[in-house]
């Protein structure tokens, strides 16, 4: 008998809105989290230019008559801007380039001009004299600002030197995931991306479901389809909900292109956590199942279809389906005594337990599946990741859920991807989830 095709293999997901995981704001309090500027006076000639002072003082002492949080009016402000060009012309000693720095600073948080806040963080880094625990903070300001003005190059070269001075935020880990996305250095963003990921759970911070979506797009669109994957295995694990079960199964059916046998098991991952898509994903399961060989299990997918209103009973394919398993289901669960015997026999090959085990679990005798796919595996010529993977399966519809866990991980080769999104379900429902 010939069957219909189901859903088409390597569909793409719909989640694809490639926006950045974060904006950066000007650093409006930046002012605040630097030390404050030390006055300029005449016996602090052996550090400041006098040129410098010439120009400089004026300026700190208008700053002075600024009310603080309040903003000055635009005369005031052009006013305050003119006399700070001047004081970072006459800037040449270290001292008078960290000065200016901060009087750079507090003019461009008050005005909130990113140009002129970037423009005294440079000042600061480059005079040499900023205390040595702001200078991470400040490179991270640098790469900020550089990644806002869309030099990614600078941005990158800035939040490395934060993160190798210790800067904590996470945020330096995405903004340089950011920075080398957009300079299409995927790998390097994506594997920035999962270092922000582990900071993130490390210090018992809940990670951001836009992290996860942004690095399953980006993979996706640069056809890292493993990585895609694996970002969305991680998306599912802390979000379980049907829609990202549905998109975490899609990613990796999509980036596998995996044979009947492990789509199946895949499938009925999708199975059990309702995510089915459309009428295309029951239509795929029934016909990875085949009616003819596991018909318990493709009468109930079909049946939850129609049920959920995703298929049509008069669909032509699901009509054919049931004509399938009705003429075969009542004596083929009446066979599943005999089936269990035959099993133990003593010299019945590995394959045929496996098939017997199969057929088991396709009505849901979890426990008698289960203890198949055991005895199987002390057979030679058995199909070990396969069977895993099934008893993995049967143990968890037992409840025994710290078994499947430990069958799962066992699991090695094509199937492993399939065996950890396994893994993630087994320990959500351990969890009540």
């Amino acid at each position: 008998m010939m069957f219909h095709s189901a859903a088409p293999r390597g569909r793409k997901f719909a989640r694809m809105m490639l926006a950045p995981m974060l904006v950066v704001a000007p650093m409006l309090a930046l002012g605040a989290a630097l030390s404050a500027t030390p006055a300029l006076a005449k016996d602090a000639a052996p550090k400041y230019s006098e040129k410098f002072i010439a120009a400089a003082g004026p300026l700190q002492t208008a700053l002075g008559k600024v009310p603080k949080g309040q903003k000055p009016d635009a005369a005031t402000l052009d006013s305050l801007k003119k006399q700070l060009d001047g004081a970072v012309a006459a800037a040449t000693t270290p001292d008078d380039k960290y000065a200016v720095g901060g009087l750079a600073v507090s003019i461009g948080s008050m005005a909130q001009d990113m140009t002129i806040q970037s423009q005294g963080v440079h000042l600061l880094i480059d005079s040499g004299k900023a205390p040595a625990d702001q200078q991470p903070k400040l490179h991270y300001y640098a790469g900020s600002f550089a990644y806002q003005g869309k030099d990614y190059a600078t941005a990158q070269t800035e939040m490395k030197i934060a993160i190798a001075g210790g800067y904590k935020g996470a945020d330096v880990l995405t903004m340089l995931a950011e920075a080398q996305f957009a300079s299409n250095q995927t790998s390097d963003g994506l594997a920035s991306l999962q270092q922000a990921i582990d900071a993130q759970k490390a210090s018992g911070q809940a990670v951001p479901a836009d992290w996860y979506d942004r690095g399953i797009q980006i993979a996706y669109k640069a056809k890292m389809m493993s990585q895609s994957a694996q970002m969305a295995a991680q998306l599912v694990s802390d979000y379980p909900t049907s829609a990202n079960w549905t998109l975490a199964i899609d990613t990796l059916r999509t980036s596998a292109q995996y044979p009947s046998k492990e789509m199946l098991d895949l499938l009925r991952l999708m199975g059990r956590t309702n995510s089915y898509e459309g009428s295309a994903d029951y239509l795929e399961y029934v016909q990875d199942a085949d009616p003819r060989r596991l018909p318990g299990e493709a009468k109930a997918v079909l049946d939850a279809g129609v049920t959920s209103g995703k298929l049509s009973a008069s669909n032509t394919d699901v009509r054919e389906y049931y004509g399938v398993i009705n003429s075969r289901i009542v004596a083929d669960k009446a066979s599943m005594p005999s089936v269990y015997a035959h099993a133990h026999g003593a010299s019945v090959s590995a394959v045929l337990v496996v098939g017997d085990a199969d057929a088991l679990l396709n009505y849901g005798e979890y426990a008698k599946a289960a203890e198949l796919y055991q005895l199987a595996l002390g057979k030679p010529g058995v199909d070990a990741n396969l069977a895993l993977t099934r008893l993995g399966i049967a143990q968890v519809g037992t409840g025994d859920y710290a078994g499947a866990q430990a069958s799962f991980a066992k699991v090695t080769g094509s199937r492993t991807d399939i065996a950890k999104l396994w893994i993630i379900y087994a320990k959500q429902k351990a969890a009540g989830k």
